[in-house]
């Protein structure tokens, strides 16, 4: 027979470690909202990222401007106004420079030979 200070016990630890579990989520949830909003604050001195792109791409959003260049360049269509978010390799996750908590976009490039992404400090 199981004995009942035993099973008292192991009810108890198991709630101690849920409670804290659930303690470490709301923390990380809190740490992960600030960073956010830090980097919402700071986006205009982030980075800023020019993206060269041989075909039409779907970026837009406040502040991205795209420019049609002149037949015959390498590269047809040059798109500024973003920020870099962060960069692994040579995949580019990219915000608007206007972005706000409204706007779900962020623009997920991969460098190839028709897109060129190039870098600039970040408030130009």
């Amino acid at each position: 027979m199981v004995d009942l200070l035993c099973v008292s016990r192991l009810l108890a630890l198991i709630i101690t470690t849920l409670c804290g579990l659930w303690m470490a989520s709301l923390y990380a949830s809190a740490r992960g909202t600030e960073a956010g909003r830090q980097t919402a604050r700071e986006l205009q001195s982030r980075t800023a990222a020019v993206v060269y792109s041989a075909r039409p791409l779907a970026l837009a959003g406040p502040g991205v401007q795209v420019e049609r260049l002149p037949k015959g360049s390498v590269f047809g269509y040059r798109y500024s106004g973003l920020r870099v978010l962060t960069a692994r390799g040579d995949r580019y996750y990219l915000l608007p420079v206007e972005w706000t908590d409204r706007i779900s976009a962020t623009y997920v490039l991969h460098e190839g030979d028709d897109l060129r992404v190039e870098l600039y400090a970040g408030t130009r």
